[in-house]
Parts: structure tokens; C-alpha cells; sequence
């Protein structure tokens, strides 16, 4: 199955199926293209009091997700040391003959 693609300007979240309570990991997980193309990495957390736990809300009472959105993660490439090579010795034809 292909990856979907969003159009220009466009994302979408989904809900973290790893997320544990009391963790730092966002609620709500996705992708966000930007209207020049560029891919990013889109999360949210709903917004919870610090002492209480309670989900915020504005001063008109709605609760609300505080958003990070940053660059796709990209894991380090493990580095490749320079390998000594060696020559290959010269062999003379007649050195290996056993007679």
C-alpha cells in the first residue's frame, strides 16, 4: 500500500495509539505539507492542567490541543570508517608452480 500523499497546504492527525498516561508523547500525530510543498511532522497534545490533570479550556470554556509542528525525523546513518585496502601483492608465475 502507498503512502498518501497530502496536497499542497494540506495534513491530518491521527490519534497516538502509543500514547501513555503520563508520558510526553503527543496525543495526535500526522503529517502537514505546506503550501510551497515541504514536508513536516505535525503533533498535539490535549491541553491538560499540570497539578490537576484537568483539560483546559479558553475563557469562552472550550478545550483546546497545543500544536508542535517540526521537521520529519530522519534516523542517523551509521558512519562508515575508512576500511584500509590492501595492494595486491605481485605474484610471479613461476613462484607457485611446485616444480
Amino acid at each position: 500500500m502507498e503512502k498518501y500523499e497530502h496536497n499542497n497546504g494540506k495534513g491530518t492527525l491521527f490519534k497516538n495509539s502509543k500514547k501513555v498516561q503520563g508520558d510526553n508523547q503527543p496525543t495526535y500525530k500526522g503529517d502537514f505539507k505546506t503550501p510551497s510543498g515541504e514536508l513536516l511532522t505535525i503533533s498535539g497534545w490535549v491541553a491538560t492542567d499540570r497539578n490537576t490533570g484537568e483539560m483546559r479550556k479558553d475563557r469562552y470554556g472550550n478545550p483546546f490541543i497545543n500544536l508542535s509542528i517540526e521537521a520529519p525525523y530522519v534516523p542517523p546513518q551509521p558512519k562508515v570508517e575508512d576500511i584500509p585496502v590492501e595492494e595486491p601483492k605481485e605474484v610471479k608465475p613461476d613462484e607457485d608452480l611446485p616444480f
